[in-house]
This record gives C-alpha cells, sequence and structure tokens, in this order.
C-alpha cells in the first residue's frame, strides 16, 4: 500500500489506475483498464474504480508538499564510517565488512530497545 515516490514509477502508476481503454505498454504487455470493485480493507469497504483527472491532481498536489522526515542514528553511522575505512583501506573484503557492519548494528539496536 502507498504511492510511488520516483517520477518515472509514479507516471506508470497514474497512468495504469486513470485509464479507461485497454491498451499495450512499453514493454509489449497488454493492460486492462481497472474494474470497478469493492475492496474490504479490515472492515473499510471502498469502492475501486480509475482516477478521475480531479483525483489525480489533488494526489499530485498531496505528494508534492509532502515533507520528509529524516533521522540518523549516530551511533549506526560511527559503526558504518568505522567499518567502511577498513574496507576502503584494503584491509577487509566488501562481504566481511557488510557482515561486521550488520551484526553491529543489530547488536546495538537489539541493546538500544
Amino acid at each position: 500500500m502507498g504511492f510511488p515516490t520516483r517520477e518515472d514509477v509514479y507516471s506508470a502508476f497514474v497512468e495504469l489506475n486513470t485509464t479507461t481503454k485497454a491498451y499495450t505498454d512499453k514493454y509489449g504487455k497488454q493492460i486492462e483498464p481497472i474494474k470497478e470493485n469493492e475492496i474490504d480493507m479490515g472492515g473499510f469497504v471502498f469502492k475501486r474504480k480509475p482516477f478521475t483527472k480531479e483525483q489525480t491532481d489533488k494526489l499530485r498536489g498531496l505528494i508534492d508538499s509532502a515533507k520528509g522526515l529524516k533521522k540518523t542514528d549516530k551511533k549506526v553511522a560511527e559503526i558504518i564510517n568505522e567499518e567502511a575505512q577498513a574496507y576502503f583501506a584494503g584491509d577487509k573484503s566488501l562481504d566481511d565488512t557488510c557482515n561486521i557492519i550488520q551484526d553491529r548494528v543489530t547488536t546495538y539496536v537489539n541493546e538500544s530497545k
């Protein structure tokens, strides 16, 4: 569930969800329009049908106005930086470095609970 935020994927999403006629996409796949139906999501029932122009405009506005939340855990960044230095110095392989980072971050997260 959700909406794509990469522009090319979002455009394909809108095209798929607004079409009212079958067409062949650029990959040769036959695309059929969405058939109206009801979807039950845990007791909330809604009717699914192709998006209108007004709906796609509103969705675009909501996505464009959304602000991301960026939160970085300094300890995780420190672990990555420490282990990456050894990799870039040629002291450890990529696989070893990734495994060590994964183990250290997992331990840190588990201890922080």
